[in-house]
């Protein structure tokens, strides 16, 4: 069953924790530590390369970014980007759904 799913990020889909490779970056705690979420460390955890955190509404996503943080990202490149998907699970340890990001 398809599903949407938000996320911030930029084109590449290099995220604020980890690139499209699933290497760790750190941004969020380096670049961007203004964020409210950069004390969020969701360290490496092979059981999810391969995989985007997404939040499951708007909403959701507003719990990790605020709006006012989301207009500034945007002036750094990041948007709110939307995906339809088949392949998702819920990832219980860090307690928020993850894409797969081949069927993207």
């Amino acid at each position: 069953m398809k599903k949407l799913f938000y996320r911030v990020g930029v084109e590449t889909e290099q995220g604020l924790w980890y690139n499209k490779s699933g290497d760790f970056t750190g941004l969020i705690h380096t670049d961007f530590k203004w964020l409210n979420a950069s004390n969020l460390q969701m360290p490496f955890d092979l059981e999810l390369r391969g995989y985007l955190s997404v939040a499951d509404s708007l909403e959701h996503l507003y719990q990790w970014f605020s709006r006012e943080e989301i207009i500034a990202l945007q002036t750094k490149g990041f948007f709110i980007y939307e995906y339809e998907v088949t392949d998702y699970k819920f990832y219980n340890l860090y307690q928020h759904n993850v894409i797969n990001q081949k069927n993207i």
